[in-house]
């Protein structure tokens, strides 16, 4: 049995159309090169009204932002000729949560300071208190712009039977 001469037609225009691109294809995303940091203290109260995530390039902006946290052991003390400091905090309505970086890495021409919220599951009894859980950390002072970024994760108060 012959092809029809309209299916044939149609297989070379797909062809044509497909073997017809201009652009060649984008490169694959570059692959994270991980930053080192050091963690400088971290807490559940502080005196911000709204979620705060800065990045502190001098001593007087730290002086002022770290008098209006309340770590739970003191901040460590930071060079800010080689280091600049990442804060992130997050107003919570109860008890419960939690905050903390979890990587920093270079991405291409950017750095990005992951962070994570932990927050109680529905199935988790929490204080009624208004909270600001934070975390500081610091890093060698990057050549390139800093981008934070934040996940949201529940966890489960269920007690697992043994």
């Amino acid at each position: 049995m012959m092809p029809s001469f309209s299916s044939s037609l149609l297989v070379l225009v797909l062809l044509a159309f497909v073997g017809c691109s201009s652009e060649p294809p984008a490169p694959p995303p570059p692959d994270p090169e991980p930053v080192s940091f050091t963690r400088l203290g971290q807490g559940q109260h502080a005196d911000l009204a709204d979620t705060t995530e800065t990045i502190v390039r001098d001593a007087a902006s730290w002086a002022t932002l770290s008098a209006s946290l309340r770590p739970m052991v003191p901040f460590d003390s930071v060079d800010f000729s080689t280091h600049v400091v990442l804060l992130a905090a997050v107003p919570v309505p109860s008890g419960g949560y939690n905050l903390g970086f979890e990587e920093v890495y270079r991405l291409g021409d950017e750095i990005v300071a992951s962070y994570i919220l932990m927050q109680p599951g529905e199935d988790c009894a929490t204080a009624q208190a208004l909270a600001t859980p934070f975390q500081a950390i610091m890093l060698p002072t990057p050549n390139a712009p800093i981008r934070l970024e934040r996940t949201t994760e529940a966890y489960s108060c269920e007690r697992k039977k043994i």
